[in-house]
């Protein structure tokens, strides 16, 4: 079904994101601020006035598209630490009245859905562990013990070096 072209709802969070940045740059540009008041003829007070109300309305629009994007990294989110930083973030969404109580209770609770799933992973990851183990028999455990020994080097004396990596050619200093 997927042609390669963006979708309409895509173009429009696209424009809406080029308008957002233009509005945000040319406030932050005295020349840009200082052409505007030529052109239209008004005070400078004047056109950064309309630049905020102008930047206010557009992310006041952009309230439809936060939901779909916080609900998209709720659901791919694979950590508690991921999930605890999106509630942070639906609470202050919600705070500051981009979105609605009823829609952020969804997606509290998209959350807690979330928490749940990770939390059931990693049980059935543990679990899997467990039985994975195999028990070992007086007979094995004696040669896994002789083996680790064998691997572990002898306890240096005190003033003692350890011995260099084999392959490795003695310093120079060594020979002085």
């Amino acid at each position: 079904m997927s042609s390669g072209r963006p979708s309409q709802t895509q173009v429009e969070r696209r424009q809406r994101r080029i308008m957002v940045f233009l509005v945000g740059s040319a406030s932050a540009s005295d020349d840009v601020v200082k052409r505007l008041t030529e052109k239209l003829r008004v005070k400078e007070r004047t056109v950064r006035a309309d630049l905020d109300a102008i930047r206010e309305d557009l992310e006041s629009d952009a309230a439809h598209v936060l939901p779909e994007n916080l609900l998209d990294a709720i659901q791919g989110a694979d950590s508690f630490r991921l999930l605890k930083g999106l509630g942070k973030r639906v609470m202050i969404e919600m705070v500051k009245g981009t979105i609605s109580r009823e829609l952020g209770g969804a997606l509290n609770d998209a959350l807690r859905e979330q928490r749940h799933t990770l939390r059931a992973m990693r049980e059935e990851q543990g679990h899997a562990a467990l039985k994975a183990l195999e028990i070992l028999t007086p007979q094995e455990q004696e040669v896994l013990k002789r083996y680790r020994e064998s691997r572990t080097p002898a306890p240096l004396k005190p003033g003692e070096f350890p011995p260099p990596p084999e392959g490795a050619e003695p310093s120079p200093r060594a020979n002085s």
